[in-house]
């Protein structure tokens, strides 16, 4: 740069020096800077300077009172109502304080920050009765629910009582009648959870009569003892069935039916036409053993099916468990079911 050019230009730098000197004195250089400087530098900073002068004199000198007005306002926003603020005027300051937000906003246009300050409220308020709505149905849902909760909740304290009563109860009991009750109720459920598994194979709506028939002498010693408890616990003042409660519960056997009489024999249909294989019973063996469906005669001129499920192998008279053989059922190995056939086709020789 020539002489006469950096003299024109620090000419022009000193005047924007003066005005700024004029409105910020604190912000203006001495003309020994500007003469010795760097002139770009020096012109870029004093030209912002006087531009945020500037800026800063319009906006407080005229409007001083309205913008306390605004500064009261902006002190009453949240941090984050502050952040939504400098997002709709396009300022940067992420790091900035509440007070160092407040104040950059102050330096802006009033007109704008109020602009921005009345929309900022406007979602605040719809926002504020959004959430009014939803209380008001939260608070409608519980008292709906009020009632039901009442009545759960106190079922549930009741059901807690029971269960300490019956605990009460059993440690009454010494434990030698404890173990001896114990010992039959687990008897009896392992009795019902036999009882399950043939239902469990043979189909839901099955008759176990011949099932609970087998069972009944077992039953009947699991119960002689709960029996037993129940007519000696009154007077030892002890509640019998809480005492069973606490131990788990006497399972109920009733829903499997009654058992069948000693000589019950399934009914034959004589309009069911087995199909199958027909089997001479005497003439099965290990190397020819049954197959399932197989049809074979016995003693009593009758035709049996054989069928194979979970249970094992079992003789029908009807194709399906309805029709079941009082005796050649749940056979699991092939040798017995040949026996077992075999015996029940010879004929039974008269006296």
């Amino acid at each position: 740069m020539n002489l006469a050019n950096r003299a024109g230009s620090i000419a022009s730098i000193k005047e924007m020096n003066e005005q700024l000197r004029a409105i910020a004195p604190g912000e203006a250089v001495s003309d020994a800077t500007i003469e010795n400087g760097d002139l770009d530098a020096l012109r870029d900073s004093i030209s912002t300077a006087l531009v945020k002068a500037q800026r800063k004199s319009v906006n407080t000198e005229p409007q001083s009172a309205e913008r306390e007005a605004l500064r009261k306002r902006l002190d009453d926003l949240s941090g984050a109502e502050l952040k939504d603020m400098f997002g709709a005027l396009n300022l940067a300051g992420e790091r900035l304080t509440a007070s160092e937000r407040v104040n950059m906003l102050l330096e802006e246009p009033i007109g704008e920050v109020l602009k921005a300050l009345a929309t900022l409220e406007a979602r605040g308020s719809n926002e504020s009765a959004k959430a009014e709505n939803i209380k008001a149905e939260q608070d409608t849902s519980e008292k709906l629910n009020t009632s039901a909760e009442r009545v759960k909740k106190s079922e549930k304290t009741e059901h807690v009582a029971q269960e300490d009563r019956a605990q009460d109860e059993l440690n009454k009991v010494p434990g030698a009648v404890q173990d001896s009750i114990g010992y039959a109720l687990t008897g009896l459920r392992g009795l019902r959870d036999r009882l399950d598994g043939v239902e469990r194979a043979r189909g839901k709506g099955h008759i176990l009569a011949l099932e609970v028939r087998d069972i009944e002498p077992d039953v009947a010693r699991y119960t002689a003892k709960l029996d037993e408890f129940r007519k000696l616990a009154p007077g030892n003042n002890v509640d019998a069935d809480l005492v069973i409660r606490a131990l788990g519960g006497e399972p109920d056997l009733s829903v499997y039916g009654e058992p069948a009489a000693a000589d019950a024999q399934p009914k034959t249909d004589a309009t069911v036409k087995l199909e199958g294989s027909r089997r001479d019973p005497t003439k099965v063996s290990a190397f020819t053993p049954y197959e399932d469906g197989d049809v074979v005669k016995l003693s009593d001129g009758a035709e049996w099916q054989v069928r194979q499920d979970m249970a094992g192998w079992y003789l029908t008279s009807t194709g399906n468990w309805r029709g079941t053989h009082p005796t050649i059922q749940r056979i699991k190995a092939m040798n017995n079911l040949i026996r077992e056939v075999e015996k029940a086709s010879i004929p039974v020789p008269s006296d």
